[in-house]
């Protein structure tokens, strides 16, 4: 069931809003129905990424994946609802893969999560899928962790694919340490939480001027 959010969590920073409604690429071409695929091998995906899907254990898409791959490999803004275990975090993995350019061009895609926990486990679907990817770099940025060694990752081996919670990431975003020049893609997930947290931090950066916390990331 969609919650609705209350008047004050609306994000009122104008670097906020750039990344909540502005980050995405819309390409030419893009498809405006929905192709049922019944097998992965449907997608045309790359041999790549099929040996991380056979080997992660996937016999066949699920209802979201057959609906929302095709969107997301095509440059289609997506919003999707569905139960938990229905694998919604590999819809936008897979479809994500199929188009990282691997190769010197670094943060073509930004991944916002709630919790640190659910961070870490979407970083690890993106590494167990794209693990025959040569080449593809995907970090995690989260708070609780060592900044300074986050920073070193993102100035000396830039990622393709960063996974964040919003705390760390929009600090980095906001003195330069992650770029977004390049950035492709923008997911949000679970953005009614993520929504919620943004709007909390936004109101404390106002309330108590300069850097956040570490508590609060």
């Amino acid at each position: 069931m969609t919650r609705e959010l209350p008047a004050e969590t609306v994000v009122v920073d104008e670097e906020l809003r750039l990344l909540l409604r502005g980050l995405h690429r819309r390409q030419s071409g893009l498809i405006r129905t929905v192709t049922h695929a019944s097998t992965f091998k449907d997608f045309l995906l790359k041999e790549e990424i099929m040996r991380g899907i056979n080997e992660a254990g996937f016999e066949k898409p699920s209802d979201v994946q057959q609906n929302g791959i095709y969107y997301v490999m095509h440059g289609e803004d997506l919003l999707a609802q569905a139960k938990s275990g229905t694998g919604k975090t590999a819809v936008f993995a897979i479809g994500i893969l199929q188009n990282i350019k691997v190769g010197p061009e670094p943060f073509q895609c930004l991944v916002l999560s709630h919790t640190r926990e659910l961070a870490v486990q979407i970083a690890n679907e993106f590494q167990r899928l794209g693990k025959y990817i040569q080449g593809l770099r995907i970090t995690t940025i989260i708070g609780g962790m060592d900044e300074e060694g986050q920073v070193l990752t993102l100035e000396n081996n830039p990622p393709h694919i960063v996974i964040g919670t919003p705390g760390r990431v929009l600090k980095l975003t906001k003195e330069g340490k992650i770029k977004l020049d390049n950035l492709k893609y923008f997911v949000v997930d679970e953005c009614d939480q993520v929504l919620q947290q943004i709007g909390l931090l936004t109101r404390h950066a106002k309330r108590c001027p300069g850097d956040l916390p570490e508590n609060q990331a």
